[in-house]
């Protein structure tokens, strides 16, 4: 069975592309080490905010 997770982030109009990257990027490693896995993005309309999808199976205890 596997868990999904969202992950949204107030774009600042300020940063420059790479400040916004390195936002997205540095979110995703975070997930990544806590065994998600990436799955794609989405940007609202207005450029205000992303939302980062991720999954990961969920553990399950095996029967004795």
């Amino acid at each position: 069975m596997k868990e999904r997770a969202e992950r949204t982030l107030r774009l600042n109009p300020r940063w420059s592309e790479a400040q916004t990257v390195d936002l997205l990027e540095q979110e995703a490693a975070r997930m990544h080490v806590q065994g998600w896995f990436y799955l794609g993005s989405h940007v609202d309309a207005l450029f205000e905010t992303v939302a980062l999808f991720f999954e990961r199976e969920l553990e399950t205890p095996l029967d004795p």
